[in-house]
């Protein structure tokens, strides 16, 4: 008997159509990717779906987001693209979260999903990760300047601190031994301010700062800045 997926089972197989059926995809943001992107999961025979996002439909979005019309205007995305995806397929589970997509939530979410069976997951939490490129970074004006020699000031205090390739590691054995619904942490060491300054002036072949910066002053040129 002829149904919605049977030119796709004719490409993929039988078995393959099953476990598209059986196979659970989150996307997050249902905008001008996502909505597509969710239009084909679901028009190839994704069984269950979720869908994470906090917008409306607005007029500016007609040009580009599947799912936007004049009549759904000032509606959910999240609510619209489950109405599109029950009237292609009403068999598909759909789970929808009226929210701003942030880290965080998404450990919230993926926990939930854990605990209730959905999926098997393995939560990873690295430190401050330093390595390639990362003088491309905003939050790395310091460490620049450092390996610049232009720095003179460190500050207190400390900072755990991980190399990138070590994380890409930590990924691959959590993949690999990671126990389901557990969180790891990876971190390489603890080193104050001042030694991870010096370790950048060193391989940078420059003077490190030498002159400590009180935490009152620190904290006044931060509310300044701010």
């Amino acid at each position: 008997m002829l149904n919605e997926f049977s030119r796709t089972e004719l490409l993929t197989g039988k078995a393959a159509l099953e476990k598209l059926a059986r196979s659970r995809v989150a996307v997050f943001g249902i905008g001008g990717v996502g909505s597509y992107a969710v239009e084909a999961l679901v028009r190839s025979g994704v069984g269950r779906l979720v869908l994470i996002d906090d917008d409306l439909i607005c007029l500016t979005n007609i040009n580009r987001q599947l799912h936007a019309t004049h009549k759904t205007l000032g509606k959910f995305k999240v609510e619209v693209m489950r109405d599109r995806i029950l009237d292609i397929n009403p068999k598909t589970e759909v789970e929808i979260y009226q929210r701003f997509y942030l880290p965080e939530q998404a450990e919230v979410l993926i926990r939930k999903q854990t605990e209730t069976g959905n999926i098997e997951s393995v939560i990873l939490n690295p430190s401050t990760i330093y390595g390639p490129a990362d003088a491309k970074k905003g939050s790395r004006k310091a460490q620049v300047k450092v390996a610049q020699g232009k720095l003179k000031f460190y500050t207190s205090g400390g900072v755990s601190i991980v190399s990138v390739e070590d994380v890409i590691e930590g990924i691959f054995q959590g993949y690999l031994k990671g126990r389901n619904g557990e969180r790891y942490i990876l971190s390489g060491e603890n080193i104050t301010i001042k030694s991870l300054f010096e370790r950048i002036a060193y391989f940078a072949e420059v003077p490190p700062p030498k002159i400590l910066l009180p935490n009152l002053i620190h904290y006044r040129l931060t509310c300044v800045t701010i």
